[in-house]
């Protein structure tokens, strides 16, 4: 999904990342206190397939280079997917920078998949 935008002159947008509670989730900034459960998740190839830009394999190497890129915001926002009553880790989501507006973005690990996360983070996005 891309979000068209009139004025994309600017390389980045600056967006804030304020902290989003939806039903099922709050989701927040990535973290440094993610990693293994960052890597656990992402390194998978059922995830990997599903996505251009995720490498696999995916290890800490990837998901500090994941993290300082969250961290600079210079192309978009990430945040990290936790589930509400536990502050399980269970995937990202983030509206990136193209050359077209904002594209939004998501992956879920695959045990929690086919529960609608994904869904409701993109909704929570979309109303930002």
């Amino acid at each position: 999904m891309v979000a068209e935008a009139e004025d994309t002159e600017d390389e980045s947008y600056a967006i804030d990342c304020p902290v989003l509670a939806t039903e099922r989730l709050v989701m927040r900034a990535p973290r440094e206190s993610d990693l293994a459960q960052l890597v656990a998740l992402a390194d998978n190839r059922h995830v990997a397939e599903m996505l251009a830009r995720m490498p696999h394999p995916y290890g800490e190497a990837e998901a500090r280079a994941f993290l300082a890129m969250a961290s600079s915001r210079r192309a978009g926002i990430a945040y990290a997917l936790t589930l509400a009553g536990t502050g399980t880790f269970v995937g990202c989501a983030g509206l990136n920078t193209t050359d077209r507006g904002l594209e939004l973005g998501y992956w879920i690990g695959e045990p929690y998949w086919k529960r609608g996360y994904a869904t409701e983070a993109a909704h929570a996005l979309v109303d930002l």
